[in-house]
């Protein structure tokens, strides 16, 4: 999808300055999460009504775990497993709202929540280090302020 390279150049740039950063210490989880106001869904390729293969884990769970994976395979940990941990279902069997967990190698994981919600779309992903945490709103969508 194009949405997500509008922000390719941001959420690098966003990676570059927490690896860079040697008071960071060692990044163990990343925690995301995409909640979709049901009238910006065009904006990631989906129409409404949503279909049954329209579900956020598929539509929305996807960015989260292309940033995550970026990130942690430029520190060398890769995907091992997933589980979805709790998820609701709409009207037409699509998945509206999930959590899940991805688990990387080197004992990093990858928490992430998504969902298609009626107030206004938030998301934010944010990396978590033995030392600290760095915040990045706004990683898929542009923010309509810019």
């Amino acid at each position: 999808s194009s949405t997500m390279f509008v922000h390719q150049y941001r959420v690098q740039r966003f990676m570059n300055r927490v690896l860079q950063d040697e008071h960071f210490g060692r990044v163990t989880e990343v925690d995301a999460s995409i909640q979709l106001n049901c009238d910006d869904v065009e904006k990631v390729g989906v129409k409404l009504p949503l279909r049954k293969q329209d579900g956020c884990i598929r539509v929305l769970g996807r960015f989260c775990v292309l940033v995550s994976t970026l990130f942690f395979n430029r520190l060398g940990s890769f995907a091992e497993s997933a589980r979805v941990k709790s998820s609701k279902v709409g009207q037409n069997g699509e998945i509206i709202a999930a959590e899940c967990n991805v688990k990387f190698t080197k004992d990093r994981q990858l928490n992430f929540y998504v969902a298609y919600i009626h107030s206004a779309t938030r998301q934010s992903i944010e990396l978590k280090a033995t030392a600290r945490y760095a915040t990045m709103n706004d990683f898929v969508i542009e923010h309509p302020d810019g």
